[in-house]
């Protein structure tokens, strides 16, 4: 992820207080704590892939290698979806859980301190990517298809 003092990320700037992945699912979890089906799932699955889903959107790694990276975030979202497809969960809990994310994304930011111009800056960034892992999602949702995996890597 963005480590503070690290200009790598979303074009050169420094932001002290870095968006840690860790706490925004804690806030995407006490949002969903009391909402169904949340509130029935056990805790270990109660995330999901979505802790994997979330590290890889904010590119912990800050991953130099682009088609590589939307490789990555297509496979821990089709994960994710499949995953919920076989808890039973239907594709509105699947679309609830990413606009929550995106909302605790939100909140995380606001939390960070970040002028108001900062979280747009770095919303957008994210934007073309949270796209593509709801997209991903809930394509393996519909097709409940095996994960994606690395060409050559063994079933």
């Amino acid at each position: 992820m963005f480590e503070a003092g690290s200009n790598e990320r979303f074009g050169g700037r420094n932001d002290e207080s870095a968006m840690y992945a860790f706490d925004v699912i804690r806030v995407w979890r006490s949002i969903l704590a009391h909402e169904s089906p949340w509130n029935t799932m056990s805790l270990d699955d109660i995330d999901g892939c979505m802790h994997r889903v979330l590290i890889e959107l904010l590119d912990e790694d800050c991953s130099r290698d682009r088609d590589a990276r939307v490789w990555r975030l297509r496979a821990v979202a089709h994960q994710h979806g499949n995953f919920r497809h076989h808890q039973r969960c239907n594709i509105e809990n699947l679309k609830c859980e990413f606009d929550v994310l995106g909302y605790a994304l939100q909140i995380r930011l606001g939390r960070a301190r970040l002028s108001v111009p900062s979280r747009r800056a770095i919303l957008a960034v994210l934007n073309s990517e949270f796209c593509l892992v709801q997209s991903a999602a809930a394509g393996a949702w519909h097709r409940s298809a095996p994960a994606l995996r690395w060409p050559g890597e063994p079933e």
